[in-house]
């Protein structure tokens, strides 16, 4: 790089601005693809704001290049320099044609996404974007995940909705193409969206095509099924608001795709007494928990599902949901039971020590005591009267959590325990071991 800046100004003009590559790679092109800030702010400030626009033999700029890495940074030292000459470089296509808010959101760098769109939004809403091209942007944004998980600041999201209903808009006025043609287009990701729980895209998207809602997929699953098979209830909410047109969609017998089994035909109940995906599984921690939430969930659709539905076996092992749901989580009640009794054992043996300390406290008296009558020397102070009630309240919460921790260990563990019975328990149980070792304190 020495070399190169220390040539003068046509010899090193010439060398910045040629192709050193068998791709025709410029050097601000190689400094920009290494994510090299300040040599690239080097080059920059020694070229002129024209030379941004020469392209490699794909037809990338450096912009483009640095829209590809994700590199902010780079992209506004790039987009001041052609400030100079009105060259936009922000709007200057790359490979395939393709504008750089495109290759960022296909990139998957959602601040590059957010950058490039402050100075790319003006174009869209002005339909300065060729046939179909702002789809492709929306189909990127998509499949991308930029709604979903990972990007979920306030001010990305923010902007991601935004962007959500400016492509929305553009795609509702094309003429040229059917809502049939751009929603058969876009189903896949829709359900992959619903798969990951991008609800937020998934809000604004509805509210352009409300027809979304019957949609199926390849197994006749529409996104609140697949809602209820990845427990997002973000998504599943929504069945809420639909009226009588929810009955319709909990009727759906769905086609359920098992690796092992084959395909089996269940409907929406069924679907919520299958285990979910680990990763959604352990969003709670501790087995008894997950079961819980398992159970909640098994009910929430119970509410919504009508009596026949509830009795209706699958096609394969001929059980009920509540069947399939046993079946399913047998594994996972066995683990909750070692779980909570486990943690009751541990929690019992605290609490049997707070108690035996509290009692052999009690029985010794700070301050000693008065050799005609017995009483506590310092009974009329203020302190000996905080003692001895925060002795008390020590010594009646250690109890209730010895009782409640017992009651634990001998419950019969059942399923519907494990709905309200044994979490309330085992809450009552931790919060008076808590205040126990506080007043103990």
């Amino acid at each position: 790089m020495q070399r190169i800046l220390s040539r003068n100004n046509n010899e090193r003009s010439t060398i910045l601005c040629s192709s050193l590559t068998e791709g025709h790679e410029t050097a601000l092109h190689i400094a920009v693809g290494a994510r090299q800030v300040a040599i690239v702010r080097e080059f920059v400030r020694r070229m002129k704001p024209e030379d941004l626009e020469l392209q490699d033999i794909l037809g990338n700029t450096a912009f483009c290049i640095a829209v590809a890495t994700g590199s902010v940074k780079i992209a506004k030292i790039l987009i001041s320099k052609g400030i100079h000459k009105n060259i936009e470089v922000e709007l200057i296509r790359g490979a395939d044609n393709k504008t750089p808010l495109y290759i960022a959101a296909i990139a998957g760098h959602p601040e590059m996404v957010r950058f490039a769109y402050e100075y790319f939004k003006q174009h869209i809403a002005d339909h300065h974007l060729e046939q179909d091209e702002e789809r492709d942007i929306f189909f990127a944004c998509i499949h991308a995940g930029l709604f979903g998980r990972g990007f979920n600041t306030i001010s990305f999201q923010n902007k991601a909705q935004e962007l959500t209903k400016l492509l929305c808009k553009t795609m509702s006025s094309d003429e040229s193409k059917s809502l049939k043609d751009t929603v058969d287009r876009v189903s896949e990701l829709l359900f992959e969206a619903a798969k990951l729980g991008n609800h937020k895209f998934l809000d604004v998207l509805i509210s352009f095509y409300p027809d979304l809602i019957f949609r199926k997929d390849e197994h006749y699953k529409s996104i609140f099924h697949i809602a209820v098979l990845h427990r997002h209830a973000s998504i599943f909410k929504h069945i809420h608001n639909l009226g009588l047109q929810k009955d319709v969609i909990v009727l759906y017998t769905v086609d359920y795709l098992d690796e092992e089994n084959g395909n089996t035909l269940y409907n929406m109940l069924h679907l919520a007494a299958k285990l979910p995906p680990l990763d959604r599984l352990s969003i709670v921690s501790g087995s008894a928990l997950q079961f819980q939430r398992e159970l909640l969930w098994f009910k929430e659709v119970e509410n919504l599902t009508r009596p026949v539905e509830i009795e209706k076996k699958d096609s394969r092992d001929k059980l009920t949901p509540r069947q399939l749901f046993t079946k399913e989580h047998e594994q996972l009640r066995k683990d909750g039971e070692k779980w909570m009794k486990s943690t009751a054992q541990s929690s019992m043996i605290v609490a049997t020590l707070i108690t035996t300390v509290v009692f052999t406290t009690a029985s010794s008296l700070p301050g000693g005591n008065k050799d005609k009558d017995g009483s506590p020397n310092d009974k009329d102070k203020a302190l000996f009267h905080v003692f001895m009630v925060a002795d008390a309240v020590a010594m009646c919460s250690s109890i209730i959590s010895t009782l409640m921790f017992l009651s634990i260990l001998t419950s019969r563990y059942a399923e519907e325990d494990f709905l309200f019975r044994l979490p309330m328990k085992l809450a009552a149980g931790l919060t008076s071991l808590l205040l126990s070792m506080l007043a103990l304190m």
